[in-house]
């Protein structure tokens, strides 16, 4: 992948983050390690991860802390935070809760 489709691959990622596309983390992991071309095995080293958990990160058998999380993002350039969303950009709260995202999440929206 060149530099220019790199960066445009990494545009669309976040794009899709804010928007609220991409909620399956473990597709978006496997998709952030396409871009360099490793496999599981090259990749989890270089995170210094162990390969069962990228494994398990990647099938979505297992939820990053955030430590775990900004140690994947951060060598593509991004890192967890806490952000606001936009209801108008995100598909309903319900979504979130029907796909596990937020299954620990137990308040109700307005």
């Amino acid at each position: 992948m060149s530099v220019s489709e790199r960066g445009a691959f990494f545009d669309e990622f976040e794009a899709a983050l804010t928007t609220g596309e991409l909620t399956d983390f473990g597709a978006a992991v496997r998709s952030l390690r396409s871009c360099t071309g490793f496999g599981q095995r090259r990749f989890a080293a270089m995170l210094r991860l162990p390969l069962e958990t990228l494994r398990a990160i990647e099938s979505n058998q297992s939820v990053p802390d955030v430590l775990t999380l900004n140690r994947i993002l951060f060598p593509f350039g991004f890192q967890a935070g806490i952000t606001r969303f936009i209801r108008s950009t995100h598909p309903a709260p319900e979504t979130y809760l029907q796909t596990g995202i937020m299954t620990n999440h137990r308040e109700k929206y307005p």
